[in-house]
């Protein structure tokens, strides 16, 4: 939460650079902690819908930001 919140700020700013390479790091701790697959092992915290969801919704934010 707290680097989609600093992304958010950055764009208020004018900062586009700034949310962008925060955005990429969100995407990135995303990948670290999700579990891809189907079935879980008991070490993820985000199970492969969670990933899903905020993987691809902060990739889609990513692609448009000027």
């Amino acid at each position: 939460m707290a680097k989609l919140l600093e992304a958010k700020r950055a764009l208020e700013k004018g900062q586009a650079t700034v949310a962008k390479n925060t955005l990429n790091a969100f995407l990135n701790e995303v990948k670290a902690v999700s579990c891809q697959e189907f079935n879980c092992p008991g070490n993820k915290p985000l199970t492969s819908e969670a990933y899903a969801l905020l993987y691809f919704n902060g990739q889609f934010l990513l692609e448009r930001l000027p």
